[in-house]
């Protein structure tokens, strides 16, 4: 388990380093795509002046020049609505910024304890089909080598609590029940406990989310008291979508994290009532005096 959460780990610092590559890639490409923007501007302005100062053989070349410099400029909004519409999740999730990355690392954790769950919290690891018939019809037939054999072999939790059963049938019937329960107990708590990690992204999460809301709000904040009522709200975007992507991506990452975790502690309450009555009906057939 330890080993295959350090490589969840290892893993979740990948996926942070490449959103820091990613997200520098995007600005620089936000810068390249602002320059020409700019540049035009400054000729559609330079063409507006030409045109007013010139005379009236130039003014046919003056306006030919501004469709020009119109039809670059709604190029460029054509290419900027595309690019709006081809943006994909990974980019979405970028302009969250690292508290995304910080989200991503954590569900890495918690996506890792639930698939060790998913292979290790099995009904044939704690609750093997059969098992109790089997040894009830060995019991009967008073082969208890057999029943030792079967109970190694068939490696779960009921078959170690049959075979304390088998080793300490000698003894009073209370020590018997107590000895073989305390050694169920002990290993649903262990299932139990390494499905806490669930449960700690499962909380964590959201409050992520609501930092990186709050984070995002005081940046928003910050450049309005710097821009003063030159502002817009396109300037604050960057803000807003730190406030609103970190929000969602707690969310996503929350619920289901959650929904694993009770269903893997119903699971794991399933299994012990099963293994207390089976083990029970084993004591109470083969070892209570018969009245």
């Amino acid at each position: 388990m330890i080993r295959f959460v350090g490589w969840a780990g290892l893993l979740g610092v990948v996926v942070v380093v490449l959103a820091g590559l990613s997200a520098r890639g995007q600005t620089t490409r936000e810068g390249e795509l602002d320059q020409p923007l700019v540049r035009t501007n400054d000729t559609a302005h330079a063409g507006s002046i030409s045109e007013g100062t010139s005379d009236g053989d130039n003014g046919g070349s003056g306006n030919g020049a501004g469709a020009d410099v119109s039809n670059d400029v709604d190029q460029a909004n054509s290419a900027g609505a595309g690019d709006g519409v081809a943006m994909t999740l990974v980019s979405k999730l970028i302009q969250g910024g690292w508290t995304v990355a910080v989200q991503l690392v954590v569900s890495v954790v918690g996506l890792a304890s639930a698939i060790e769950r998913l292979i290790n919290l099995r009904r044939s690891r704690i609750v093997p089909r059969g098992l109790y018939e089997q040894v009830d019809a060995l019991w009967s037939q008073g082969r208890m080598d057999q029943i030792k054999q079967l109970c190694q072999r068939r490696s779960s939790t009921l078959g170690r609590m049959i075979l304390a059963v088998v080793e300490h049938q000698k003894s009073s019937l209370a020590d018997v029940s107590m000895v073989a329960g305390d050694l169920g107990a002990r290993e649903l708590k262990l299932h139990l406990q390494k499905a806490y990690p669930i449960a700690v992204v499962a909380t964590i999460e959201p409050l992520l989310g609501l930092f990186g809301t709050v984070w995002g709000m005081i940046l928003a904040f910050d450049k309005v008291a710097i821009i003063g009522s030159m502002g817009n709200a396109s300037a604050l975007s960057s803000e807003i979508a730190i406030a609103l992507v970190t929000t969602a991506v707690g969310l996503a990452i929350a619920i289901p994290m959650l929904a694993l975790h009770h269903y893997f502690k119903s699971r794991t309450n399933i299994f012990g009532i099963t293994l207390e009555e089976q083990v029970s009906a084993l004591i109470a057939r083969h070892l209570l005096p018969v009245s």
